[in-house]
């Protein structure tokens, strides 16, 4: 029986990753993550010169840890004395390797040939092949075509995983570098990050297909009242079912509530995708003006300031455009063929619910399948139970010591110290722990005050939502898009400056705190509060008249 707990942590410095995995994982999501991510960031790290060996990960009571894995040393040891870091940054021979990678990354700006390739090549490739897998029906195969089905589904994933993660070189150092060099000029986070407002369309769910469904849908109905299902949707014309067919080839089997394989996909969620069609294509942010921002960079620095930012934006939507793909795609294929498996599998008393299919790795799952032997629909079935119980459980933002900061990088040659900084940067990007409640990082310089509405989930928010309310939750996945695009602001428990709520925050031009630890149960649903962005803060204004309160 899969347990989620450990006795402590291992040695070192652990980071929970709870903006992208708020709850305990599933076991096959689990195997899924540890055999590529580990690899595929070492490469990234030795492709690009950074001084370390990877990320390490771990699962501390259900919930994904991720910690630097130290070049040379042992894992977990402590940092040598200043004089010998020094020494060994300069003379141990693997340092000396990636120092001169890091020089030719930094000379021949690599991420921008990866982008390219992606985009011109291997998408298409992508895409073809999750099209392929997806052209099979599971409900259609025997078992024997079946358990094959699954066992290509889950190496899709895997590959897919793995370009993934090798894609977080491009994605992620041309951002980093901007934020390490932009601060050095006396640059704020913000403002650098507002610069590559528009530079990810991929984030706010933007197609030309479902723009053109929306359109069609306002002139026809007027309004989302009179829509039932997606088949008054389509009897809008033969157009509008042509578009939506080709939205749903590409977009239907994509897991867009969660990034484990318990998440749910857009053909799973009949009326978020009525939401969707009748929500217009929110108005992307208005274009920062760079001029002001040059001006207060030392004039000797103005053309490498030119520079990164036109890296940043040509790489900053690469995540989210290929992790749609690459991620969600393939996962949700993945949980397509075991559900269908789990279905039969109920059927045949060997599980409770089709459901629990998720709650076995794919070698269980198939085994059960065959007739073999297995756990009994109860273990499974407490399983559940007790993944459901770690993920409601409180986690720590951080196990052991504080990370190195810039006291450390100092001491690495300068170009080892400029990418060790550009991760650094983007490490506080995208996870920023804090213990302050009602507190956090803040998008935008405009402050609202509104009704907030309190959503555990996507389809809570879009139950309950009003146009203009703030949106309060403990993180969000491409599933809020549609609630988003009507909200006045947005309040989140997880995440930094590079996270899914961020990103879209900027791309849409709402006020928003990320981070803001204890929102969910500090803020009650219902009452009027002011977001203030500028400040980073969540203000309860009507406290005093609230029921229980003190």
């Amino acid at each position: 029986m899969t347990t989620y707990t450990v006795d402590a942590p291992p040695p070192g410095t652990w980071l929970r990753f709870a903006d992208h995995f708020p709850h305990a994982l599933t076991p096959e999501y689990t195997r899924l993550y540890r055999a590529t991510f580990e690899p595929a960031q070492a490469a990234v790290f030795e492709r690009y010169g950074v001084p370390f060996a990877g990320l390490a990960t771990a699962i501390i009571d259900g919930h994904l840890y991720l910690s630097p894995k130290s070049l040379i040393g042992r894992a977990g040891a402590r940092l040598p004395p200043r004089p010998v870091l020094w020494l060994a940054t300069r003379l141990h021979p693997e340092m000396r390797r990636r120092r001169a990678r890091a020089r030719a990354v930094l000379r021949d700006r690599a991420w921008r040939d990866e982008v390219h390739v992606w985009r011109r090549e291997v998408r298409a490739l992508w895409v073809a092949a999750n099209l392929a897998l997806q052209a099979i029906d599971p409900m259609s195969l025997d078992d024997g075509a079946l358990a094959h089905h699954v066992r290509q589904c889950q190496a899709n994933a895997e590959e897919g995983y793995r370009a993934h993660f090798l894609l977080h070189g491009p994605d992620f150092f041309a951002t980093g570098l901007l934020l390490a060099c932009g601060t050095d000029w006396g640059l704020d986070v913000r403002e650098l990050l507002s610069l590559l407002v528009g530079s990810s369309p991929a984030s706010t769910g933007a197609d030309e297909d479902l723009d053109f469904v929306r359109g069609r849908v306002v002139e026809h109905f007027g309004g989302p009242e009179t829509l039932r299902s997606l088949d008054d949707v389509r009897a809008v014309g033969p157009d509008v079912a042509a578009a939506l067919d080709r939205f749903l080839l590409r977009h239907g089997w994509r897991l867009i509530t969660s990034y484990d394989l318990d998440g749910r996909c857009l053909h799973e969620l009949p009326e978020l995708l009525l939401t969707l069609v009748t929500t217009p294509r929110p108005a992307p942010a208005a274009d920062v003006d760079v001029e002001p921002l040059r001006q207060r960079v030392p004039a000797d620095h103005r053309v490498e300031l030119d520079r990164l930012l036109d890296d940043a934006r040509f790489t900053y939507g690469l995540r989210d455009e290929n992790g749609g793909i690459t991620g969600a795609w393939t996962v949700g294929l993945l949980r397509r063929s075991m559900l269908e498996v789990g279905r039969r599998l109920a059927e045949r008393g060997r599980l409770e619910t089709a459901a629990h299919a998720v709650e076995l790795d794919v070698d269980e799952l198939l085994g059960l399948l065959a007739g073999g032997v297995g756990p009994a629909p109860a273990n499974v079935a407490a399983r559940a139970a007790a993944r459901a119980s770690a993920s409601g459980a409180p986690m720590p933002a951080r196990f052991g010591p504080d990370l190195p900061g810039r006291e450390v990088s100092a001491m690495f040659p300068a170009p080892l110290d400029l990418i060790v900084r550009s991760q650094l940067a983007i490490a506080e990007g995208i996870s920023h722990p804090t213990d302050e409640v009602l507190t956090g990082l803040g998008i935008g310089d405009r402050a609202v005050t509104s009704r907030a509405c309190v959503a555990h989930d996507a389809a809570g928010a879009l139950a309950r939502m009003r146009a203009g309310d703030v949106l309060v939750t403990r993180s969000t996945t491409p599933a809020f898009n549609a609630a988003l695009s009507i909200a006045g602001g947005l309040v989140v428990e997880e995440g930094g400056y590079l996270s899914h709520a961020a990103v879209i925050a900027r791309e849409l031009g709402l006020p928003a705190v990320i981070g803001a630890t204890g929102a969910l149960s500090a803020l009650p649903d219902g009452e009027l509060v002011c977001l203030e962005p500028d400040l980073g803060i969540v203000r309860r204004l009507n406290r005093a008249q609230t029921p229980g309160t003190m």
